[in-house]
């Protein structure tokens, strides 16, 4: 079971939450904050969709949707290590990351993928780039229940 958090509302101020992880704004830990001090987003870019709203499809998000711009830089949103990255189904590309405690990250519909499953990385680390095509990204963090 996972409990999903609802970052858009976590996007406008830092928060700390369980396992010791905080929600700031994109690009922040390329401006010296210390790794895995806070969770940040993996690019830059307008909100589209947030957690539980219905998407065109008639799902309800169980996270939120970034319009990006094109081919942009995607970082990894908090330090951790890879268990899976490349093509997934219709979500094209994509990366989990796993942080530990239980949390993990999935972001979709990368248009490159830079690393591979079992690699360590740090927070703010290149994941790969957004589509050229469809620009978003969607971004999960879930916490699996013990």
């Amino acid at each position: 079971m996972r409990s999903w958090l609802t970052l858009a509302t976590l996007i406008l101020a830092p928060l700390s939450i369980a396992g010791g992880l905080a929600v700031i704004g994109p690009g922040h830990s390329e401006q010296g904050r210390p790794s895995g001090s806070a969770y940040i987003l993996p690019a830059a870019g307008q909100v589209v969709a947030g957690f539980s709203e219905l998407n065109v499809n008639g799902y309800r998000e169980r996270g939120i949707r970034l319009t990006v711009t094109q081919a942009e830089r995607v970082v990894a949103p908090a330090g951790g290590t890879i268990s899976f990255a490349g093509r997934y189904r219709s979500y094209g590309n994509i990366v989990i990351i796993e942080h530990g405690k239980g949390w993990n990250s999935l972001i979709t519909n990368l248009d490159s993928v830079e690393v591979t499953k079992g690699q360590k990385i740090d927070q703010g680390a290149l994941l790969g780039r957004a589509g050229k095509k469809d620009p978003k990204l969607a971004l999960n963090c879930a916490r699996t229940a013990a």
